[in-house]
């Protein structure tokens, strides 16, 4: 019985009734046992407990904590409040975090004779009673009927918890038109199968002719929160996103993006250093981002996200399979506003912009005439359910502070422009760092042949860009790929006097 059960939730009506019942049943067990029996004590304290229940599940209908519900009658005074919440004030209208309100309710029937009229109190509850749907199925047998639905509260492919409102249905039957809920019954992600079905019998009008839900992917996104004792901060990653528990290359913490000629792109939402970030990890041969280029989102809304990347990648490992030799990874800073945008709004399309060649990578598609996006399938609901996870974990890490506008502190952040020397081809990188020394290490981790010849530090960040652009264009006609030029001992000696 649902009485028995802590989950759920009753009405104030509901809980009158109940109270009552339960009073007589006292003054029975008072009336009937010796007040210092076994029995009485038993049955005493199984009607107290039951009580109690039913006020745990009235403060459900409230919206609030169960336990208020065993505690409302031990504080002297306050406990009047208690009292007007349990049994006069009304619940949550719709459904609340704990599951549909209450059926019960009371209806005044009013039975006519040529006497008298009587009054008449019965309970009412809007479930077909089995018998009832029989008989229904039965007048159906020989007729095809409709059944759509009117709204879906979680979208194809995001993760939904047990007894979330899935969807409402309608349908015809016997010329009148009915509505049904469907809830979750457990955790996973939902697969949508159709908005509408045909049926003969209503017992056809279940959650299993609509979706089905995947409960092997219960837990989408398990976090791993660090401390790291250099920067005295916690970092958040994650051990894996979008229900991929296991990968031996380091990349269950990404959600994988791909572009239209298989390129493949690593995506997380990490907190790093006290910031966060947007990580990307990709294969050299797919794409090689720089800074100054951007990734962009296009959402339902028609709304584009564009995200500027301000620091160099790097070379984070190697991988033998799928063809990628070197993956290189990119941290991009975002707001906290970013964020909330991942996580309210699905993700249509992606695309690249490339700053230094003046090139846009991407699908063409009708249309979006000079607008080239890759188009994403599985992935959107996966970046939703992640930025979600991201603002409901990082919360817990007591030093975290949203970031409003970074780009001040972009401006204004000490940088370098450096000089590089390969001396296996002799050509040279300009480049920018915040840390020139900390970049040719990690260079040399790919190459070790790659050593760094000159560096001077800039008060901000955007007096670096405007050298560094520069100094790109002065030596545009040696350029080899990117920031690699085929410069000679003149070339070389000023740059270096620049950088002194």
């Amino acid at each position: 019985m649902k009485y028995l059960k802590l989950q759920g939730r009753i009405n104030r009506i509901e809980l009158l009734v109940l109270t009552l019942i339960l009073f007589f049943f006292g003054v029975i067990t008072l009336l009937a046992f010796d007040h210092n029996s076994v029995g009485f004590n038993i049955i005493i304290s199984a009607l107290f407990v039951c009580y109690l229940f039913q006020c745990a599940k009235r403060y459900h209908d409230l919206n609030k904590w169960g336990i208020n519900g065993f505690v409302w009658f031990i504080i002297p005074i306050v406990n009047i409040f208690y009292f007007y919440e349990l049994y006069l004030k009304k619940g949550t209208s719709g459904v609340n975090k704990y599951g549909y309100p209450s059926e019960f309710k009371l209806v005044l029937l009013k039975k006519k004779d040529n006497k008298t009229q009587q009054k008449q109190i019965h309970t009412e509850t809007v479930s077909t009673s089995k018998d009832s749907i029989i008989k229904e199925n039965n007048k159906m047998k020989n007729r095809i009927s409709t059944a759509w639905v009117i709204n879906w509260y979680i979208k194809d492919g995001a993760f939904c918890k047990m007894n979330d409102l899935i969807c409402r249905v309608q349908y015809l039957s016997e010329h009148k038109q009915h509505e049904k809920k469907m809830i979750a019954e457990s955790n996973g992600m939902l697969n949508q199968i159709t908005d509408k079905i045909h049926f003969k019998t209503l017992d056809e009008i279940n959650s299993e002719s609509f979706y089905f839900i995947d409960s092997n992917l219960a837990q989408l996104n398990d976090v791993s929160i660090q401390y790291n004792g250099f920067n005295k901060s916690n970092n958040l990653t994650w051990n894996f996103v979008g229900g991929r528990l296991t990968d031996k290359y380091d990349l269950a913490g990404f959600i994988i993006l791909w572009g239209a000629n298989s390129e493949r792109l690593f995506l997380s939402i990490n907190y790093l250093n006290s910031k966060e970030y947007l990580v990307l990890r990709f294969p050299v041969k797919d794409f090689d981002c720089k800074i100054n280029d951007k990734i962009e989102f296009l959402f339902e809304d028609e709304d584009v996200l564009s995200l500027l990347i301000t620091e160099s990648s790097f070379y984070h490992s190697n991988i033998q399979d799928f063809g990628i030799n070197k993956l290189h990874e990119v941290k991009i800073p975002l707001t906290n506003e970013n964020i909330k945008k991942l996580s309210t709004n699905m993700i249509l399309e992606w695309r690249i912009v490339f700053s230094s060649r003046n090139e846009v990578r991407g699908k063409f598609n009708s249309n979006e005439n000079s607008k080239p996006f890759f188009k994403i399938e599985n992935a959107p609901p996966m970046v939703m359910n992640l930025a979600q996870s991201f603002l409901n974990e990082v919360i817990n890490i007591k030093e975290y502070e949203p970031t409003i506008d970074f780009a001040n502190d972009i401006e204004k952040e000490e940088c370098y422009v450096y000089l590089m020397h390969d001396t296996t081809n002799n050509y040279y990188k300009i480049g920018i760092s915040n840390n020139p020394n900390y970049r040719e290490r990690t260079l040399q981790s790919e190459k070790p042949t790659i050593e760094l010849i000159a560096s001077k530090k800039f008060p901000s960040r955007l007096i670096v860009l405007s050298i560094e652009k520069a100094l790109h264009e002065s030596f545009k006609t040696k350029n080899i790929r990117g920031e690699w030029f085929n410069l000679n001992q003149s070339d070389v000696e000023d740059i270096i006097k620049t950088l002194i």
